[in-house]
């Protein structure tokens, strides 16, 4: 073979390498284009989704308001702002009135008392007479208020606050991926029972749920079964959980009455009043957090003050926010020596400064005067 010939070769072999490699690079690209438009087209489904309900809801609030249908219809077809444009939210109007309660005079609403949230209902708690009420029996999503659930059953099947739970990965799964909002264990880490329920309660952590869940039950699955059971126990009628955290799912339904009665017992439980009234808390020290975490209220983070100028002092509560499900708030205050729970559902908003959940409860807590 002269040189020639054997440098023809050599090219003709660099070249069908050349060419291989570039099919496979090309085969490659295309196999990771398609993954990554599948990816895509599924995030943007599940987005759409999830903006249709939520436009859903926020045209039920404009139509129930005090603009008119074919102004609110108007508003819908020009569409939804996104989060990020500090729109007005929509307002719903209320015209129910309030009722003696212990010979308290309460006083009316009048037409033009306007609230945010699509539902609510006040209630005195020992007695459990309704106050005030709007659409209390409506169909909508619990958000993170499921956690409220999870927080009862858990302390009624593992009253032992103070053993040592070891975080697993299985405690953890699939909570990143779904963007759910965790406190910060991590998988080894041994936390006390009590500091998992502040977890839980405070910061609204999903990771504290599933540990919770796992370790009462042996599954988040069997967990969901005897919340479900307690909600019949409760006589929530018109509830039901498909998770422990609270997480968007279309098939999770609940009322403000309904959160309204599992609220009224949650408090009958010492540890969680005392939970859901701290403002921070400290876990004790753990083997991966030697100084412990800090853990700070949801509730009160969205409060400039607790005592409102008619003598009510707002005590503590869980909040909860989804796209779908607005902002939710089930809280308590007291006036006097009695106490009031408030549980409002879908406040619709566009922008995160504002807590119209917080608003509602304030607004409508100030209202109460006693005699």
């Amino acid at each position: 073979m002269d040189k020639k010939e054997k440098q023809r070769n050599q090219y003709t072999f660099l070249q069908r390498f050349l060419t291989g490699l570039l099919t496979i690079c090309a085969a490659l690209l295309l196999a990771i284009g398609i993954y990554g438009f599948s990816v895509w087209f599924t995030e943007y489904a599940e987005e759409e989704r999830i903006r249709q309900e939520a436009e859903e809801n926020i045209r039920y609030a404009l139509e129930h308001s005090g603009i008119g249908r074919d102004e609110a219809q108007a508003l819908i077809r020009e569409g939804v702002p996104d989060e990020e444009e500090d729109a007005p939210p929509p307002i719903v109007s209320v015209d129910e009135s309030f009722v003696e309660c212990y010979g308290s005079v309460l006083p009316e609403i009048r037409e033009t008392t306007l609230i945010n949230s699509t539902c609510a209902i006040l209630l005195e708690r020992e007695s459990g007479q309704i106050l005030f009420e709007k659409d209390a029996n409506r169909s909508t999503y619990p958000a993170s208020l499921t956690k409220i659930m999870t927080a009862v059953l858990g302390m009624e099947l593992h009253p032992d606050m103070d053993s040592v739970i070891t975080i697993t990965d299985a405690m953890l799964a699939g909570l990143m991926e779904a963007n759910a909002s965790q406190v910060g264990f991590a998988p080894g880490e041994e936390v006390t029972y009590l500091d998992l329920l502040h977890g839980l309660l405070l910061p609204s952590g999903a990771d504290a749920a599933n540990a919770i869940a796992v370790t009462c039950a042996g599954s988040v699955e069997k967990f969901v079964e005897r919340m479900n059971e307690k909600a019949v126990e409760l006589s929530m009628d018109e509830t039901h959980f498909t998770n422990v955290h609270g997480l968007h799912d279309v098939t999770m339904r609940t009322t403000a009455a309904d959160m309204a009665k599992l609220f009224q017992y949650a408090l009958t439980f010492d540890t969680f009043r005392e939970i859901v009234a701290k403002p921070f808390h400290t876990t004790a020290a753990t083997n991966l957090h030697p100084d412990g975490i800090t853990f700070y209220s949801t509730m009160f983070s969205m409060l400039e003050a607790t005592e409102l100028p008619n003598g009510a002092v707002i005590m503590g509560g869980k909040t909860g926010t989804t796209t779908p499900a607005g902002q939710c708030l089930a809280s308590y205050c007291t006036l006097g020596e009695r106490e009031f729970i408030l549980v409002t559902l879908g406040a619709f908003g566009y922008t995160t400064e504002q807590h119209f959940n917080a608003e509602d409860a304030v607004k409508l807590y100030g209202l109460i005067k006693l005699e």
